[in-house]
């Protein structure tokens, strides 16, 4: 019996000898789950059963810790645990990491924020994971060159390795034209810089400046970080096929990967030892354990291995097309792999949000119904009554137009027939019958618009004698013709907030009204009387008089009574800044 089965053994018997108390219950419920642990014994050997799935995983490099996640996947049993068998490949430097992984060679690649571009060149490439949250790519230079700035590379040769856009990215930002400095290709050997056949190099702070180091020669670094260029380094990557033909094994390959990593941050020494005897001794334990040391600034703790931003990626993007070299616009919601999605639940809450919708409507129309029958009759009314008022307002409306334009009709008839005739008198009273009609039409207009709710109050400081000044000199030809006596009685002068033209007009029509009810011989007094917090304008005239029958329903045009106006031409006082009523003498 393997340890397995014993360990099944006893939990069973460990689980029975506790029911054993129970009944028959008690019985019937160990051996139910006595049976569930069996069964689950047996489908467990029959996977472990079933032959690994091979998978080949292409690195961008050679052996190094720079891939120690991978390494201790396979060796503490990640990946085998679920169902695979992995394969690392080195860089054979003749073929590209997303070549391999595109022809199908490879079935995920480490690669760089290059994936980028061959997303834009419809390359099916999807990002699975960031390991390196910053970029270790840099430019070094021996300190004794006597370079102190990246400006002072301008003129000098330097070895630049592929894929390196976050370099060239790096001389933009500092103003730096490229063109000017002599950019080879890198033959990745450190004793070039060592022996000053060249002025600088690309490097991994992880991996090169080691050698330098060791030989105690001082260097210094210029990182694009420090121009706010921090670009992902060692993407997971695979293929858009790959997620859609596997998606669980996708998700399984990229958790068990991030779990090795996580293993190899917290045992980066077994992981050293690891890759040395078993993968490579290309580089010195020594070496190595460099390369564990750097690699802590690459993985901060404050996020996850594998962790990325989309936000991120579109600064990423940025700097590519602020090179030339990617073209704005590119959709990165498929570029970047989202190992939890959310359901698209989008159907059910339309249901759930139709629904709702039909029975609010149900709801709003029985309820609009009730309505429409509790005040049907209150509705017809009140209908009939406002159409006898309004047909009471039109009829006046016409006798008022029928005055002033009929005055002109005769004047000018009368002047057509006897030419001579035309004088001074004659005109002035064609403009005061012209006067009085342009005023009636503009009330006439200003009811309309108060009736549609469109007109507007515009209050601002002003003088109120200036105000009732101007009234007087528009009304006074008229009450002139009446032999109307208009007397102004303004006291002292005083400033308002309101709407000017809103007062006037109120002003006008009481004024107005007071010479067509009186009569020849009689006056009109306009006075003005200032208070605490208010201005009191009172028109007393001579006229007929209101029955107190009709007081309570002047401002009423439908005769109903409102603590907000009327629908008439003072409908809108208060807005404006001012109140009206009305007194017996």
């Amino acid at each position: 019996m393997n340890f397995g089965r014993l360990r099944m053994k006893q939990i069973i018997e460990s689980f029975v000898g506790n029911v054993a108390g129970f009944h028959k219950y008690g019985f019937a419920l160990s051996g139910f789950l006595i049976f569930l642990f069996a069964f689950h014994s047996l489908r467990s050997e029959e996977a472990s059963s079933e032959p690994l799935k091979k998978i080949k995983l292409q690195l961008k490099w050679r052996h190094q810790f720079q891939f120690a996640g991978y390494y201790a996947a396979i060796e503490k049993g990640f990946y085998r645990d679920q169902g695979f068998e992995v394969e690392i490949l080195e860089s054979n430097f003749n073929e590209e990491p997303i070549t391999q992984v595109l022809n199908g060679s490879a079935d995920y690649g480490v690669g760089t924020t290059d994936l980028l571009l061959m997303r834009e060149r419809k390359k099916p490439v999807v990002a699975l994971a960031a390991i390196f949250q910053h970029s270790p790519l840099s430019l070094l230079v021996r300190k004794d060159s006597g370079i102190r700035t990246l400006h002072e590379l301008v003129g000098k040769t330097v070895m630049i390795e592929p894929h390196s856009a976050e370099l060239f990215a790096y001389f933009e930002r500092e103003g730096i034209n490229a063109s000017k400095i002599f950019v080879q290709p890198h033959s990745f050997h450190i004793n070039d810089l060592k022996d000053g056949k060249v002025s600088a190099i690309s490097v991994y702070l992880s991996d090169e400046p080691f050698a330098l180091e060791k030989d105690r020669i001082p260097y210094l670094i210029f990182s694009p970080r420090a121009a706010g260029i921090d670009f992902y380094s060692d993407i997971l990557f695979t293929t858009e096929k790959r997620i859609e033909d596997f998606p669980e094994e996708v998700k399984a390959f990229r958790s068990a990967s991030m779990k090795g990593w996580e293993y190899a941050k917290r045992n980066p020494e077994e992981i050293v030892q690891l890759i040395y005897h078993k993968y490579s001794k290309r580089h010195s334990i020594e070496h190595l354990r460099f390369e564990a040391e750097k690699m802590k600034i690459l993985q901060p703790d404050i996020v996850e291995i594998g962790h990325m931003n989309l936000y991120r990626w579109k600064h990423i993007a940025e700097v590519y097309e602020e090179q030339g070299m990617l073209k704005p616009g590119l959709d990165l919601g498929s570029f970047v792999y989202d190992p939890n999605p959310k359901h698209d639940l989008g159907w059910l809450y339309g249901i759930l949000l139709g629904f709702l919708l039909f029975s609010v409507a149900v709801i709003l129309i029985a309820s609009y119904i009730f309505y429409l029958n509790r005040n049907l009759k209150i509705s017809e009314t009140q209908s009939r009554e406002a159409n006898r008022t309004k047909d009471k307002f039109l009829a006046i409306i016409s006798h008022d137009l029928r005055g002033p334009i009929g005055t002109i009709h005769l004047l000018f008839r009368d002047v057509i027939r006897s030419p001579s005739d035309m004088n001074e008198e004659t005109l002035v009273q064609v403009r005061s019958s012209i006067h009085k009609t342009y005023r009636l039409l503009e009330d006439l207009l200003f009811w309309a618009e108060n009736q549609k709710g469109e007109m507007k109050i515009q209050k601002e400081h002003f003088s109120i004698r200036k105000v009732i000044e101007d009234t007087k000199e528009l009304l006074f030809n008229q009450a002139l013709q009446k032999e109307i006596q208009l007397i102004l009685e303004p006291g002292k002068d005083s400033f308002a907030f309101a709407d000017p033209s809103m007062i006037q007009l109120v002003l006008r029509n009481l004024v107005g009204n007071a010479i067509k009810f009186t009569k020849s011989g009689g006056f009109i007094k306009i006075r003005m009387e200032e208070s605490a917090d208010s201005v009191l304008i009172s028109v007393v005239d001579t006229g007929v008089g209101i029955s107190e029958l009709y007081l309570e329903k002047l401002f009423h045009l439908e005769e109903r009574i409102s603590s907000s106006g009327t629908n008439f031409f003072l409908g809108n006082e208060e807005r404006a800044g001012v109140r009206s009523w009305f007194d017996h003498l």
